[in-house]
């Protein structure tokens, strides 16, 4: 066990509850193992990434008929989402000096569903792939990615499986590239949906968002048998959410 892997793991919970801090605690419970999606989505080279992103979260919510949105009582039943701009070598060979890192433009998308969207069968969950999928190849830019590529399955989308590692370090390392642009890009910054607009309209709410934030991350902290911490900590709950108290 590294710092850098338990740091990693630390924020990506943060972004898994900061897209999902708007659901009951009753749709966030098991979310990590049964109802998160990876998506990996190409772009025409040249495209305004920002205005992308931003059709590719609203192709995202209207795959699902916008559910959960519409009625102020139900704001709670509508996805998470994060959405990661990115490009070829961001993570081994990028320069900063060059334009390299347009070369090969797509998106890492991170999706989680709250209980009553999700697949209960394996025909439910290729009929929302093929749902999500379609509506993402409405994009214009999305579309003549796909047609250059010349590959039916150039959008991809599968659930993450929890391996090796956590679903939150997938998530940190999603972001690590949109993080590594954003001083040099102005469209590099990755978004999450709902909790950017809801930092939006709530501006004075946002150390009340946050302190629900850095609970409902250290719930999936400690939840997750696959998060790495510190070995001094042992298997005793209580020392790890004092240390998640002081890192969070």
């Amino acid at each position: 066990m590294t710092k850098n892997i338990i740091l990693s793991e630390i924020n990506g919970a943060k972004l898994m509850a900061q897209a999902t801090t708007h659901m009951l605690a009753s749709d966030r419970k098991g979310m990590a193992t049964t109802r998160a999606y990876f998506l990996t989505v190409p772009v025409l080279p040249g495209s305004d990434m920002a205005s992308v992103a931003k059709a590719i979260e609203i192709a995202i919510r209207k795959s699902f008929a916008f559910s959960g949105e519409k009625s102020s009582t139900k704001k709670e039943a509508s996805i998470g989402l994060i959405t990661c701009p990115d490009y070829l070598g961001t993570r081994s060979h990028f320069h900063l000096d060059t334009l390299e890192y347009r070369d090969y433009p797509h998106f890492h998308l991170i999706l989680f569903l709250p209980r009553w969207l999700a697949a209960t069968s394996s025909r439910e969950e290729r009929e929302i792939n093929k749902s999500v999928q379609d509506c993402l190849c409405r994009i214009s830019e999305v579309k003549a990615a796909v047609s250059n590529c010349g590959e039916l399955d150039s959008v991809y989308m599968q659930r993450i499986y929890q391996s090796k590692r956590s679903i939150f370090y997938t998530i940190d390392y999603s972001v690590k590239a949109s993080k590594k642009m954003a001083d040099f890009v102005q469209s590099g910054e990755y978004r999450i949906f709902p909790y950017y607009a809801n930092i939006q309209k709530n501006p004075y709410n946002i150390d009340e968002i946050d302190s629900k934030v850095k609970k409902i991350a250290s719930k999936f902290l400690l939840s997750s048998p696959k998060v790495q911490f510190p070995p001094s900590l042992g298997k005793d709950n209580d020392k790890k959410q004092l240390w998640l108290s002081n890192n969070l």
